[in-house]
């Protein structure tokens, strides 16, 4: 992963970490919707931030 984190990238770490809190897990589509994002670029940023 690159060490630069993006203010995109940020945005889906905040969501994932407010799902995970209301949830106790943060999937795929839960991002995508919460971000109004597609799941193939949701998923491709989860990847990126590995």
């Amino acid at each position: 992963m690159d060490e630069n984190i993006t203010p995109a990238l940020e945005d889906y770490l905040e969501v994932i970490l407010q799902l995970s809190e209301e949830n106790g897990r943060a999937k795929i589509s839960d991002i995508a919707r919460r971000l109004n994002i597609a799941k193939p670029s949701v998923t491709q940023a989860v990847n990126n931030l590995r």
